[in-house]
């Protein structure tokens, strides 16, 4: 068998990291659960991350990185204003991922409390950068004249990031049934409705 890349080797781990870090959290997982779970020795692990924090922070800059990379798609995709807008709201109330992990693995990082608030920081820097993003497409619309002018689009941003940790928490919770992108899109629209301009 060939061996694999390091970056391939890399996807590779988080890949399987986020399936043992989601079913165990971060406290109940060790080392030597996620290279038996990768199929490879402790050592190969420890030759891509230099310990199971900094794979966990790892895994949750890469949620980050894939959230974004989806909002942005998902709005360029957009053929309107309206439909950006819809879009960007959909995207954040519903959960494409699959059996729910990016969910889990965001509120088991937003609960934990670890020594150096390396966990933290992480969510934090993930946060800012869904926040920049919403902001940004929250200032486009408005100057296009898409959504009211009295709205401020760093506010209505927070809102709208409130609302989709909201939805992740109730998602990881299993307190959500049926089809989550239908609710998400009646959602969107509401918040499109209230944001019309007059």
């Amino acid at each position: 068998m060939a061996r694999m890349r390091a970056a391939q080797r890399r996807r590779q781990l988080l890949d399987v990291a986020a399936r043992v870090f989601a079913r165990h959290g971060y406290r109940g997982t060790t080392t030597a659960e996620l290279a038996a779970a990768a199929g490879i020795s402790e050592p190969i692990l420890y030759r891509h991350f230099r310990n199971k924090l900094h794979m966990f922070t790892s895994l949750i800059q890469d949620v980050g990185d894939r959230v974004l990379e989806s909002l942005g798609s998902q709005i360029q995709r957009a053929s309107s204003a309206e439909d950006e807008l819809d879009a960007l709201v959909t995207a954040l109330l519903a959960d494409a991922s699959p059996n729910h992990i990016d969910s889990r693995l965001i509120i088991q990082a937003l609960n934990q409390q670890d020594s150096e608030g390396a966990i933290r920081a992480s969510v934090r820097r993930h946060v800012a950068a869904l926040h920049r993003l919403i902001q940004g497409e929250l200032t486009s619309l408005q100057k296009r004249g898409a959504i009211r002018a009295d709205v401020t689009p760093a506010g209505m941003a927070w809102f709208l990031v409130d609302l989709g940790l909201g939805a992740r928490l109730l998602v990881a919770l299993k307190g959500r049934k049926g089809d989550r992108t239908t609710g998400a899109r009646s959602q969107a629209a509401l918040v499109r409705r209230s944001l019309a301009p007059a």
